[in-house]
């Protein structure tokens, strides 16, 4: 467009008429408050631990929002899944944590709480992570991170229980 005189002055229709930059502007509400909603600014309590050569790690942030990730170590030159992880909703229920995915699959974790400790442990959910050994809760604590502030109960995380 920008080679012919005649057409010269529309050239600046191509970008606002993208497909792509229309895309993103639609897109850009959404992609903004899942960034803001997963900020370490909103991160209520985090929880992390691992069991042979894999580590988990849960994040719990304001208005009921985790993410939870799995990492496999894996010995040099051997091929196979390093890293996965989702997110989606969580809550809590009679002293338990109740977790939803996007993907609609659930768990239910309970929480441990000693004189110098607290940790969360996965009772029942997440079957697709669980039939694999390399994602599995299996056996697996998860420890307060130092970050965050202690139990998950709902006068602490402003009433969203």
């Amino acid at each position: 467009m920008l080679l012919l005189p005649v057409t010269r002055s529309f050239a600046w229709l191509a970008i606002p008429l993208d497909y792509g930059t229309l895309a993103f502007v639609i897109a850009s509400p959404r992609m903004v408050r899942e960034m803001w909603s997963t900020s370490r600014l909103n991160l209520v309590h985090e929880y992390s631990g691992g069991i042979e050569n894999r580590s988990a790690r849960l994040r719990f942030f304001r208005r009921g929002v985790f993410t939870m990730r799995f990492t496999i170590e894996r010995p040099v030159g051997q091929s196979g899944l390093v890293r996965t992880g989702t997110g989606g909703t969580w809550s809590f229920e009679n002293e338990k944590l109740k977790l939803q995915t996007h993907g609609r699959e659930s768990a239910i974790f309970k929480i441990f709480k000693t004189s110098d400790s607290e940790f969360i442990q996965m009772e029942s959910g997440f079957p697709n992570f669980e039939q694999h050994q390399e994602t599995s809760f299996a056996g697996m604590k998860l420890s307060l991170s130092s970050k965050t502030d202690g139990l998950l109960l709902p006068q602490k995380i402003g009433g969203v229980a």
